[in-house]
């Protein structure tokens, strides 16, 4: 889904009861560094969204891809993903990035005011290991809420950087997540040898 501008932005679209399987592999396409903080990604994925309104992605399963489930790029608002499944993903479940001159959002072409709401994210990043359940860059007031989330090599939610705040992350059940990055072996031996002093 994509328009030119925020000022042709799509009205109302839905996309439900589907079953997005088998993408080919992203890790190797061009990446990007969407502002500060230490991540980079593929801008693109199963369902690409950019510059729409009142966006609904509900009720699909996406299994077995090679890329980033779903991706809301630059002007996208009001919009909702909700009872969705993520699962064995070589990337990213879902990914908000804007696109600005900096960290000026008077334009806004970033996302905002959007929902991502009871969807099961389980054995992501399968190949990019610097992946995650949801990442968001250049975003502001993003609602999480009633979501579960497992058995991922690194973060279970990226907030790459302080961009529009306002953002709202309740009820949700994390568990399994940065598995295998240096960090996560450096935090276990920490915690072994704290343990070793007990």
């Amino acid at each position: 889904i994509n328009t030119q501008s925020q000022h042709d932005a799509l009205p109302i679209f839905t996309i439900q009861g589907l079953v997005f399987a088998h993408t080919r592999n992203t890790y190797m396409e061009a990446f990007e560094v969407p502002s500060g903080g230490d991540w980079a990604l593929h801008r693109g994925g199963c369902v690409f969204v950019d510059g729409a309104e009142k966006i609904r992605i509900a009720y699909n399963v996406f299994e077995n891809n090679g890329n980033n489930g779903v991706f809301f790029a630059n002007h996208v608002t009001d919009s909702e993903i909700t009872y969705n499944e993520f699962a064995l993903g070589s990337d990213s479940g879902i990914l908000f990035v804007g696109s600005t001159q900096l960290m000026n959002g008077v334009t806004e072409t970033h996302p905002h005011d959007n929902l991502i709401e009871h969807n099961l994210f389980r054995e992501l990043g399968l190949y990019n290991k610097q992946s995650s359940p949801f990442m968001q860059s250049k975003t502001a007031r993003t609602t999480w809420r009633n979501n579960i989330f497992f058995n991922v090599p690194r973060a279970g939610i990226n907030i790459n950087d302080a961009f529009g705040g306002g953002n709202l992350i309740e009820r949700s059940l994390m568990f399994n997540t940065v598995r295998e990055t240096g960090r996560s072996e450096e935090h276990t031996s920490e915690l072994q040898s704290r343990s070793d002093r007990v």
